[in-house]
């Protein structure tokens, strides 16, 4: 909302003008607490977990603030949990009798939460997930809505053909951001930067890049259930229903490289 004055008029003002400029002045008043407290109504807080699998959101100041916590475990199940946080200690209430009891212990670089009543807590999880962890202050430019932009950026370069801007913005998110990627995340990220990569004449690079995708050591789906299994690494089914359009990307672009080497 714009906020305008306007000019003081030079001359006395009669009684009418005077009552005029009062309401004015009351108009401006109103106007300017507007502005303030449409400028006093930041933005959630948002804090997330390394490898990407929890996610913090808080808003609000001082000891009385409202939180959200989304965290994901293997073979698609998840943590939701919301409510209040009074200090260093929340409770959670919706979808149970009992309170699920949420302590939020600060760290230095965000917050450690931990279940205080692990029973009434679990009602909030599936059974292969947990929310408990520590959540770390992300940086403005790897929040959601910033890594969605980035991301977007990177891709409407490599799809226009700037291939060199595409990697400079892939090499400087994942510098910031990296190690906030899930592991999907991380393989998908990868084989995007190893395509980049070829398109700037660069194919050893490209390689050296798949090489650090779960699917490296594999060239196709029987080859990577074996070598899962060897490594005791299976994929439950969701994960792997998930896991396998990015594994085919990857022996893909791994064709592409290979027959690009000089």
């Amino acid at each position: 909302m714009a906020c305008e004055m306007e000019e003081n008029s030079t001359s006395l003002p009669s009684l009418e003008t005077a009552m005029s400029g009062r309401w004015n002045w009351t108009v401006l008043l109103l106007c300017a607490a507007s502005c303030t407290a449409a400028a006093a109504a930041p933005a959630p807080s948002e804090y997330g977990t390394k490898d990407g699998w929890g996610s913090l959101q808080l808003r609000g100041q001082g000891d009385v603030r409202e939180f959200a916590i989304d965290a994901v475990g293997a073979n698609g199940h998840s943590c939701g949990l919301s409510g209040t946080l009074r200090g260093e200690i929340a409770e959670v209430t919706e979808g149970s009798d009992t309170p699920c009891r949420v302590s939020f212990t600060r760290t230095p670089g965000g917050f450690a939460v931990k279940a205080l009543t692990a029973e009434s807590c679990r009602a909030y999880c599936g059974a292969r997930a947990s929310f408990e962890g520590e959540y770390l202050a992300l940086p403005a430019g790897c929040t959601a809505a910033a890594s969605t932009r980035r991301r977007a950026a990177y891709l409407a370069d490599y799809r226009g053909k700037r291939y060199a801007a595409a990697l400079a913005g892939m090499d400087a998110f994942d510098k910031e951001c990296g190690t906030f990627f899930n592991w999907l995340e991380r393989d998908r990220f990868a084989n995007d930067r190893a395509i980049a990569l070829l398109r700037l004449g660069r194919p050893k690079e490209c390689l050296a890049v798949l090489d650090t995708t779960i699917a490296a050591g594999s060239r196709d789906e029987d080859a990577l259930q074996q070598e899962l299994d060897k490594n005791g690494s299976m994929l439950p089914p969701s994960d792997w229903d998930s896991y396998l359009p990015i594994a085919k990307s990857t022996w893909f672009n791994r064709k592409l490289c290979e027959a690009a080497k000089p």
